[in-house]
């Protein structure tokens, strides 16, 4: 598509939609998002494995063999929340990329409607994959032990290479203050009747999500998967509400509000809120392949299903403070859940 010419006198004219531009920037968010989690996989595959081979102490009753690190519950704990991230984030990575693909083919036709999704989403996910690989490949890189060190292991060179990506194509925290832009708009349409897409499909529903209580109290509340998909519903719900809230009682002038009262606040309500989308599209993603046959064996399920698990727990276990307050999940649940 031609959007700007140059005369032989040296004259630049921009002669096309200048929003073309915008799917350059995007290009390069997708990419990250669906690339990003090689060097996380790496990561894990060589933690994994040095976890697998590497013993340390005799703490096996009645053996005199020293335990794989492996076998340890606190080694465990850094790998499967790590492994559970990379199926559900590649699955995400999918899912945005073929979203480019499409925005791609309606830009082509003039068609901008799939601009501003994608820049949310792309905006978003870039934030939250980048961190998050960043600072996995360094949980992985030290549960190698003093091997994770060395650069043999090649754990070093992975951290090197991912260390930019959190700040290059848009820093991490101005994404995520952007992106919730978008998110304002979905809830004042939601708000106003109007139903919103899936992904965001749970914004239909937030006046009754707020209101949900004491609906997580046991061990098999914790690995019921549809209560725990609703848990992150809630939580991203009760977020969008109080930060919100506070933006239409502030009597500063709008700026203010963004920049210096409400900023800091929209960025654990933006981890929700995609958090939220992120289990909404994992799972679709498993049912759609389920019908097309790419899944066939019901093992294979209960793998993704037992992954997906993990990876709400994992993010419950860091966020989980709304919940309890507004008695979602009880106190004796969240000891279960650390």
């Amino acid at each position: 598509m031609n959007v700007c010419e140059l005369s032989r006198e040296g004259e630049f004219k921009v002669t096309g939609d200048p929003r073309v531009l915008y799917t350059i920037m995007m290009m390069i968010r997708t990419k990250i998002v669906y690339q990003g989690n090689q060097a996380l996989g790496i990561a894990a595959l060589i933690a994994t494995r040095y976890s697998a081979i590497r013993r340390q102490f005799k703490t096996i009753d009645g053996s005199k063999m020293e335990r794989t690190l492996l076998d340890y519950q606190t080694q465990q704990h850094k790998l499967a929340p790590m492994i559970a991230t990379i199926y559900v984030q590649q699955t995400v990575g999918h899912y945005c990329n073929e979203g480019f693909g499409l925005l791609q083919d309606a830009v082509k036709k003039g068609d901008f409607g799939r601009l501003d999704v994608m820049h949310h989403l792309l905006a978003g996910y870039k934030s939250i994959f980048s961190d998050r690989v960043l600072n996995l490949v360094e949980v992985a890189r030290r549960s190698a032990g003093g091997a994770g060190y060395s650069a043999w292991s090649g754990l070093p060179n992975i951290y090197f290479n991912s260390s930019p990506v959190p700040t290059y194509e848009g820093d991490n925290t101005v994404m995520m203050l952007q992106s919730s832009r978008y998110l304002k708009k979905m809830v004042d349409r939601a708000s106003k009747g109007k139903t919103i897409p899936e992904p965001f499909g749970y914004l239909n529903k937030i006046p009754a999500l707020v209101k949900l209580v004491a609906r997580i109290n046991t061990i098999d509340d914790l690995l019921n998967l549809e209560l725990l998909e609703e848990a992150m519903q809630v939580r991203a719900a009760l977020y969008i509400v109080d930060v919100f809230n506070k933006m239409k009682e502030s009597n500063a002038p709008e700026k203010t509000k963004e920049n210096e009262i409400i900023a800091q606040q929209k960025l654990p309500m933006m981890f929700a809120h995609f958090d939220s989308v992120t289990v909404n599209v994992f799972r679709q993603r498993i049912e759609e392949d389920i019908k097309k046959g790419a899944i066939r064996s019901a093992n294979n399920k209960a793998v993704y299903d037992c992954l997906v698990k993990i990876y709400i727990l994992e993010n419950l276990s860091k966020d989980n403070g709304i919940l309890m307050s507004s008695g979602y999940i009880s106190g004796q649940a969240f000891t279960l859940i650390i």
